[in-house]
């Protein structure tokens, strides 16, 4: 049964093509063979030529012509004329004695000629045809091959840019330059770092012991010649060339070889090494097969630069990632639809995401904060998707990004596009965690304002009713805070809650159960051992465990309350528990954790101060209405005895007889006068220094003339000055009027002219100096004693000071009170002094007694004295 193949478009044309060349001899045969076709086809005619009837002769001349134009056609011309000199002699032969049909030539020459002729032309004819045929036929093939060198170099090209093993693809690239170039052998030539050496890394038609050797320039004097020029090399006959004659390939049994270098894209691409193609028998290698070698060995070069510059970007990938990775920082990638490419551990710990879930998904949508009500803010006005459209950095210092489980977390976040000239691939994003630091900022107000409130009061009670409201609800949905006495018991209990029933449940526990100092957990437990104690998951169960209805009681109204998490620290100052804080979680999932912990102590250190403070005020309180009370009755008591032996000093001086016995009396009398002065002094510093520290130091300003206050100042120590061998002057101008208290005043100039005088040495000089200024009046005091050193100026006003070189007697109040008189009249007072040119103390007081002069006031020059 016979069966039936269609044949394909392109399998009929390849026939007729068989069929063609079969006919023309499109293939070069040998001459031999051409020849011997025609020698038979002219035989074969004149051989048929015998067998027709004489009565025939046109039938012979077609048989001959026939003969003639088959060899010409498949032998060519001279095949053809071979065939047409036998069928011509035959033709002559046989029509010697044959007589001329109609249209024939009568001579049997003539016939002869005219059968050359046409056999001529025939043999013309059917050459060109052939030559043709055959010109038509060779470019046809060079069209195929040209065609299919393409392909396979296409094929090449597709498969360099998806092949990521360099290996495999050099060995399919030897196979198709083999299967193309009908070659022999193909080598590819790896070029050393060096550059002096090549070694052979794969082969095609050759035995593997190959790979591996390496080649210098005279074994592989080709391939250097190659990668020297960078271009194509094809030699027909390596023996025609001296240097390639001890060549690897001439060895090898090579005849012909074609060598294209492998270089890297580019005007200074770097060489890799050589492609070449082999063949054992000469052949010359055309311009397609030059240009397809070189194509197939652009192709390993660009893989090879592909995979180096894939594999460089792997590293660099992977030396980001190991970065990004040990980072603390969230950082994530996203692309121009904001989809995310990438996301670093830590930014997967703290959104709640797995890397496999996160990628791919529109980071706005899942992760970007939202609006106060829970809605979404929209695309367009994302902060980070706007760094998409505008190109330009951002970023946040207050933000939230939203985790997986709903929660928001509090972050600080950078924003950068990912963009070239032309176009924005994306964006990177980088974020901290500032849980912490909002905690910290949310801690610190809070204490912050904890002591602004708890200074503002120094009653214990209303300290300790503010230290409850301040907690609520910042630290707990309810607060306790205690106070124990002396002895340890609970003294004041101070209760608050953020809902005002769990307020009144709180009084109602406090009311029916006291505070227990045996308790396990609790107010009682804190009490007793002064630590502090939190319990994160707490029950009502772990603060009631009596049996009975009473416990069952106390439980319910715990239930009430709501004890879900509780925490409390003692109110500790120097070791000593001056109470407890507790606070508690009655609904939510929130849940104390030794950070809150930390807050509670440190509010209750602030408490623990603040009724330290508190109780010390009392104290202080209660010591200076003692001591007034003390200095009272002490001044009244001593102001009359005093005043008794002043005036009995005085008697004795004045009554005592002249003479020697006399004048002993009156030294004596005289010392016990000074005596007593200075007595009276000190008890009416004492006094005064008592009224400053309370805050009632008395000033009753009146007009006075400021040049008679310094002029009676300075009457009253005269006899000081001159017992002492000093001089003692005023200068003061007339008609100064002062709203002052004259009395404070003549006090102030006082102080300071006993000090000057008694540090002046014998024969100095101190003066009194009043000076009219624009918004008041200046008093100075100047002497020419030793000056007072520069690490003692900032001292000399402080209470009970007196300098490491003061000799004489005193209180260290007389320049304490001086300030305190010039600033209760709203003066100022300064001192001006270098050690060895004396001293100024100086004071100004305003013109209506009422405001502190102008800061521009001069003092003038130090003339000499000490403090």
């Amino acid at each position: 049964m016979a069966t039936a193949r269609v044949m394909s478009e392109s399998e009929a044309p390849r026939r007729a093509g068989r069929a063609g060349r079969l006919l023309v001899g499109a293939h070069a045969a040998p001459a031999s063979v051409r020849f011997g076709v025609a020698l038979g086809l002219a035989a074969a005619a004149i051989l048929a030529s015998t067998f027709l009837p004489e009565n025939m002769p046109a039938y012979r001349v077609l048989t001959y012509l026939g003969a003639v134009c088959l060899a010409a056609l498949r032998g060519g011309a001279a095949p053809g004329l071979m065939a047409l000199a036998l069928c011509g002699t035959a033709y002559g032969v046989a029509q010697g004695g044959v007589r001329a049909s109609f249209l024939e030539e009568p001579d049997p020459l003539h016939r002869l000629a005219f059968f050359c002729l046409f056999g001529g032309v025939g043999v013309w004819a059917a050459s060109a045809i052939r030559e043709g045929y055959r010109h038509t036929s060779a470019r046809r093939r060079r069209a195929e091959a040209r065609a299919h060198e393409q392909r396979i170099a296409a094929e090449l090209g597709v498969r360099a840019l998806a092949e990521s093993d360099l290996a495999a693809l050099v060995g399919e690239t030897l196979g198709a330059v083999q299967r193309a170039l009908a070659c022999d052998s193909v080598t590819q030539l790896e070029l050393l770092p060096a550059g002096d050496a090549l070694r052979v890394r794969d082969v095609a038609g050759l035995g593997r012991e190959f790979v591996g050797a390496t080649l210098g320039p005279r074994e592989a004097a080709l391939a250097f010649r190659a990668l020297e020029e960078r271009r194509a090399f094809a030699v027909d006959d390596l023996a025609d060339d001296p240097e390639l004659a001890a060549s690897q390939l001439r060895q090898s049994g090579v005849v012909s070889s074609l060598i294209a270098p492998i270089v890297a894209p580019g005007p200074r691409g770097r060489p890799f090494g050589t492609l070449g193609a082999h063949s054992r028998t000469r052949r010359r290698f055309t311009s397609d097969d030059v240009a397809f070698l070189q194509g197939a060995a652009n192709v390993v070069g660009t893989a090879v630069v592909r995979l180096a510059a894939e594999e460089q970007t792997r590293q660099h990938l992977a030396f980001q990632r190991a970065i990004a990775a040990s980072l603390a920082e969230g950082v994530y990638t996203i692309d121009r639809e904001g989809r995310v490419t990438f996301a670093n551990p830590a930014a997967l710990r703290l959104l709640g995401w797995r890397e496999e879930d996160l990628l791919g998904r529109v980071m706005h949508d899942e992760v970007h904060p939202r609006r106060p009500d829970g809605t979404v803010i929209p695309h367009e006005q994302c902060p980070i998707v706007e760094v998409l459209r505008s190109r330009r950095p951002a970023s946040s210092q207050d933000d939230a990004f939203l985790r997986r489980d709903g929660t928001f977390l509090p972050v600080a976040w950078t924003a950068a596009p990912l963009a070239t000239e032309a176009e924005v691939s994306g964006a990177v994003v980088a974020f901290q965690d500032f849980t912490e630091h909002v905690r910290t900022e949310r801690t610190e107000k809070f204490l912050d304002e904890a002591t602004r409130q708890l200074a503002q009061s120094i009653d214990w009670q209303e300290t300790l009713q503010r230290v409850a409201r301040l907690a609520v609800p910042f630290l707990g949905d309810w607060s306790l805070a205690v106070v124990v006495d002396d002895s340890g018991a609970p003294r004041s209990v101070a209760a608050a809650a953020s809902d005002p029933s769990r307020g009144e449940v709180v009084r109602e526990l406090l009311e029916r159960y006291p505070i227990d100092r045996t308790a396990q957990h609790g107010v009682g437990r804190i009490l007793r051992t002064g630590e502090p104690e939190v319990i994160p998951e707490a029950s009502p169960s772990e603060f009631a465990r009596e049996e009975g209805p009473s416990g069952e009681l106390r439980r319910d109204i715990l239930r009430r309350l709501g004890m879900r998490s509780y925490m409390g620290a003692p109110l500790l100052v120097g070791g000593r528990v001056l109470g407890a804080i507790a606070f508690g979680v009655a609904e939510g999932g929130r849940r104390f954790a030794p950070e809150d912990l930390a807050v509670a102590q440190a509010l209750a250190q602030r408490c623990a101060l603040a009724l330290e403070n508190a109780r010390l005020y009392r104290a202080a309180q209660d010591a200076s209405r003692v001591r007034e009370e003390i200095m009272a009755v002490v001044s009244h008591d001593l102001k009359a005895p005093l005043g008794a032996l002043l005036m009995g000093a005085q008697l004795v001086e004045r009554l005592a007889p002249p003479g020697g016995e006399g004048d002993e009396l009156r030294r004596a009398s005289t010392t016990v006068r000074r005596t007593a002065e200075r007595m009276r002094r000190l008890v009416h510093d004492l006094v005064d220094f008592a009224a400053v520290e309370a805050g009632r130091l008395s000033v009753k300003p009146a007009e006075h003339d400021a040049a008679t206050i310094a002029r009676e100042a300075a009457e009253a120590f005269a006899g000081v000055a001159e017992d002492r061998g000093l001089t003692l002057a005023v200068d003061a101008p007339e008609s100064l009027d002062l709203a002052c208290d004259r009395d404070r005043v003549l006090q102030v100039l006082a102080n300071l002219l006993s000090n000057a005088l008694h540090v002046t040495p014998p024969g100095g000089r101190v003066a009194i100096r009043v000076v009219r200024e624009v918004e008041g009046i200046l008093f100075a005091v100047t002497d020419t004693g030793p000056g007072i050193p520069d690490e003692e100026l900032p001292r000399v006003f402080d209470r009970w000071y007196r300098g490491q070189r003061s000799h004489y007697p005193g209180s260290g109040l007389g320049l304490s009170i001086a300030r305190a008189i010039v600033e209760a009249h709203g003066g100022r007072i300064a001192v001006e002094s270098r050690p060895g040119q004396g001293s100024v103390f100086s004071f100004a007081l305003p013109l209506g007694g009422l405001s502190p002069p102008r800061a521009g006031t001069q003092l003038p020059p130090a003339g000499g004295g000490g403090a």
